[in-house]
């Protein structure tokens, strides 16, 4: 079924989405921003105030010096903390699911409360 399709038929819309169609069409103007906004937000620098490290790329036909060396080390070394606390934080299954509530700053509490569980439960673990 496509979106003209169900716009034809409220009854069938509504079931579709949860919505009528005149609270989709108020709706949809900031969906379409934020899904553009999020296409272009991999293509564009980091937030203001936020820090990114990459590590050094070898040159062609060369090697790297031992400074950039240990230099990527610790980078790799963050990274993987980062990457297990994340993969952690997805052990809670809604974390790690499609999220539908709509309801504002409720997908924050989510992120959150699920935040929480992982630091609460790395906790439990260092102390046992």
């Amino acid at each position: 079924m496509t979106y003209s399709e169900a716009r034809a038929q409220p009854r069938v819309f509504r079931q579709l989405t949860g919505l009528m169609i005149e609270e989709f069409d108020q709706l949809l103007p900031a969906f379409q921003a934020a899904y553009e906004g999020g296409r272009r937000q991999r293509q564009t620098k980091p937030r203001q105030g936020a820090t990114t490290r990459q590590p050094t790329k070898k040159p062609r036909g060369k090697e790297l010096t031992s400074e950039q060396k240990v230099e990527n080390r610790t980078i790799s070394q963050e990274r993987i903390a980062v990457e297990h606390s994340l993969g952690g934080m997805k052990n809670v299954h809604i974390v790690s699911s499609a999220f539908r509530n709509l309801k504002k700053g409720f997908d924050d509490l989510v992120m959150e409360v699920a935040c929480g569980l992982f630091n609460f439960c790395g906790t439990c673990r260092s102390t046992a």
